[in-house]
């Protein structure tokens, strides 16, 4: 009995002890692999240098798996499943990158370590290809074609004036932006489009010529002298420091009244005979317009009326002094004394003896011409007409 109790004992006890034998699944599944004591290592990349768009091989371990984020820089790299595995992964770069840029992975074993000599170049940059047109100026519609043109923020510049960029025309292929200031001359090396990927770069054939000129379409009136105040239509009159004259004479400008297309300035000299109003600004010089000055000498009285050798001639008038007024009484010279005369009123001292009669007052200038006097007359007496030239007055 007892030996039956340990027999049945004993079967039971490996019958409960028994191991069941695996079944083989109908798929066949890879093993993970788990290598350098369980975490992703990037040993190489290729190629190392690139931008949108390359395609990029890692090569190391554990790299694969559901989490696979795949970096260089900051730009994704969209990693292609089917054609990696746990050893080698290919992704591409889907933003622009440039200089030297990390490449990292990430994955459910954590960041992976990445060898020394794993980096990479970011090689984007603007590109300008062409502009159109290629002539212009303040308005122009520009169209700018090339590659990675817009890019973060993203400024355009011909020289110091901006082109405001249409952003919803605009792609990174082609950027359409209005010229906002004046330009004259040509532009090439001012040219400049800048973003987040640098200043670009412009091929051979890019430049832009500006063709805003300041131009003078007409003047009000057309007529005057000293203290006139000139009305001057036309474009492109202010810009920058503009300095207007009439021949040489400035015509000082009110900023308050004048703008682009109107300035409003006032004659500061005497004029006379023909003149050219003249405009320069930092965009260039105006083409000449005729200005008639009506400016010229006027005697108005003489005292004394009457003299000889000797006698001191005040004149008085308007314009009738410049630094090189002459006097005559009659055919005789009459010696300006430069320091106490003026534009209204004229000394000089008669220095020969002058005939018996009623003579005519002759007053030339250099710049408004001369003016001779036809009922205002100087006379001199017979008994002043003896007096000797030594300059004393007295009589023989």
């Amino acid at each position: 009995m007892f030996a039956f109790f340990m027999a049945t004992t004993i079967l039971f006890s490996c019958r409960s002890l028994a191991l069941p034998v695996p079944v083989q699944d109908s798929v066949q599944r890879p093993a993970r692999q788990i290598d350098n004591g369980g975490y992703a290592f990037i040993t190489s990349i290729a190629p190392k240098a690139g931008g949108l768009g390359t395609v990029l091989t890692l090569e190391g371990a554990n790299l694969l798996d559901k989490q696979t984020e795949i970096k260089v820089g900051d730009a994704p790299c969209a990693m292609d499943i089917e054609a990696s595995s746990s050893i080698t992964v290919l992704c591409t770069i889907i933003a622009h990158t440039k200089g030297l840029r990390h490449v990292s992975l990430r994955n459910s074993l954590g960041t992976a370590a990445v060898a020394s000599n794993v980096i990479f170049e970011g090689t984007d940059k603007p590109f300008i290809s062409s502009i159109a047109p290629n002539t212009g100026g303040f308005g122009t519609l520009l169209t700018i074609s090339g590659k990675n043109l817009i890019e973060g923020r993203t400024d355009i510049n011909i020289g110091d004036v901006p082109c405001a960029i249409d952003i919803e025309a605009s792609s990174s292929i082609t950027v359409l932006c209005t010229v906002m200031g004046h330009i004259n001359g040509l532009r090439h090396t001012d040219f400049a489009l800048k973003n987040s990927l640098g200043q670009a770069e412009t091929g051979s054939g890019v430049f832009f010529k500006g063709t805003d000129m300041p131009i003078i379409s007409s003047i009000a009136p057309a007529t005057g002298g000293y203290g006139t105040l000139l009305t001057i239509h036309g474009r492109n009159l202010i810009e920058g420091p503009t300095e207007i004259k009439v021949g040489d004479t400035p015509c000082a400008m009110d900023i308050e009244a004048s703008s682009s297309i109107t300035i409003l300035c006032t004659v500061m000299g005497h004029l006379h005979g023909t003149r050219h109003v003249s405009l320069t600004n930092t965009l260039g010089t105006t083409e000449p317009v005729d200005f008639e000055g009506t400016d010229q000498p006027i005697i108005s009285s003489i005292a004394p009326t009457t003299g000889g050798y000797g006698t001191i001639l005040t004149i008085s008038g308007r314009n009738i002094m410049d630094d090189k007024t002459e006097v005559k009484v009659g055919e005789s010279p009459c010696d300006v004394d430069i320091d106490a005369s003026s534009s209204i009123t004229v000394l000089c001292k008669i220095n020969t003896n002058i005939p018996v009669g009623h003579h005519q007052i002759l007053l030339q200038t250099a710049t408004l011409g001369m003016v001779q006097t036809d009922d205002i007359l100087f006379e001199v007496k017979e008994s002043e007409e003896t007096r000797k030239e030594d300059g004393t007055g007295n009589r023989n």
